[in-house]
């Protein structure tokens, strides 16, 4: 199974089902099907958080939790100085 990292805005584009480059929506639909693995950087997670408290997307990190907690093939990458 490929394995993929996924940056903050290509989790906000594909979650809030905006218009993203076909590349990396081709990438998120190979995980909905199980044929690939997208990590989540825990910065991720932060600045999905920040940008959520600041009104600027609609995505709250609870949605972003849920929807992990449901979808196998994305898990949280730690942030650590071995990675």
């Amino acid at each position: 199974m490929e394995a993929f990292v996924s940056d903050t805005m290509a989790l906000i584009l594909y979650l809030e089902q905006r218009k993203m480059p076909q590349k990396a929506k081709e990438i998120f639909e190979k995980a909905g099907l199980s044929e690939a693995h997208i990590h989540i950087p825990s910065m991720v997670l932060a600045e999905i958080g920040y940008l959520s408290e600041k009104g600027k997307i609609e995505l709250s990190l609870e949605k972003v939790e849920q929807y992990l907690s449901e979808n196998s093939t994305f898990s949280v990458y730690p942030q650590t100085l071995e990675h």
